[in-house]
């Protein structure tokens, strides 16, 4: 089975916070993305019982800088159980 693969990023938040979020959209005239952010399985009411790698989509949008994008993650949507991750990937269910 193939799982779909999103490449997400890392922002560095104008509350000086790094979130993953998935680009939406690029607006190349102002330098801005529309993201949809993810949440982490700690910042969620799971707290350190929710797996180390797992995201949450959220209903969360927002336009962000181009400037305030630090890094990208590869994230693997719905991964049955002979995915393997490597420690440096997420995953979201």
């Amino acid at each position: 089975m193939i799982n779909k693969i999103l490449v997400l990023v890392y922002l560095l938040t104008y509350h000086l916070q790094y979130r993953f979020a998935r680009i939406l959209y690029i607006v190349m005239e102002s330098q801005t993305a529309h993201v949809q952010w993810l949440n982490h399985g700690c910042n969620t009411i799971m707290e350190e019982l929710a797996h180390p790698q797992e995201l949450f989509l959220s209903h969360r949008c927002d336009t962000y800088s181009l400037h305030h994008v630090v890094g990208k993650v590869t994230v693997f949507m719905l991964p049955d159980a002979n995915t393997i991750i490597k420690l440096e990937d997420y995953f979201c269910k």
